[in-house]
């Protein structure tokens, strides 16, 4: 009895173990983070923070957005974040878009999904220790942007922590 009890815990961990590992946020379109970026660097804008956001090329694009952009720590390129996004002529459209979007995600990443509520878009958001995946669609008049974000919150230190090295502390 004891034996088919160790050997049915050990059959049930190995199947949780595998299903888990199967949904480790890793990166997107061919890119993963913590990876050194080896394209040539074309700066397509900043964030909202000021922070560079260079273009890359995906090997494996999704049909639901037409610019891919990613986040590089400054001295060492390496990636700390994954950013894909497309603007849509109405609300409608993003919304549709999102809905896919968010059940290939779930299809993936289904138990990392943590529950959020946005009063000022359709959003989801999967999370696994420091790396998180966000997927948007604000509520806006004019034109509805959809954005893809796969993050790493320790990367994105180390980011700050080589732009912090070149800054001068006089006066500190």
């Amino acid at each position: 009895m004891k034996i088919i009890f160790t050997l049915t815990i050990f059959i049930f961990a190995s199947l949780f173990s595998s299903s888990v590992l199967s949904e480790e946020i890793k990166g997107a379109f061919g890119l993963k983070l913590g990876d050194v970026f080896e394209e040539d660097l074309y700066e397509i804008g900043n964030t909202e923070g000021g922070k560079i956001i260079y273009s890359f090329q995906p090997t494996n694009p999704h049909m639901s957005f037409l610019y891919f952009g990613v986040l590089l720590t400054p001295d060492t390129k390496i990636i700390y974040e994954i950013w894909a996004w497309n603007k849509y002529d109405d609300s409608a459209e993003c919304k549709s878009n999102f809905e896919i979007l968010e059940i290939l995600l779930d299809k993936k990443y289904s138990t990392l999904k943590s529950d959020i509520i946005s009063m000022d878009s359709e959003s989801a958001y999967y999370k696994q220790n420091e790396r998180y995946i966000s997927l948007r669609c604000p509520l806006e008049f004019s034109s509805s942007p959809i954005y893809l974000q796969y993050a790493d919150k320790e990367l994105r230190k180390l980011a700050i922590t080589e732009e912090a090295v070149k800054t001068n502390s006089d006066g500190l």
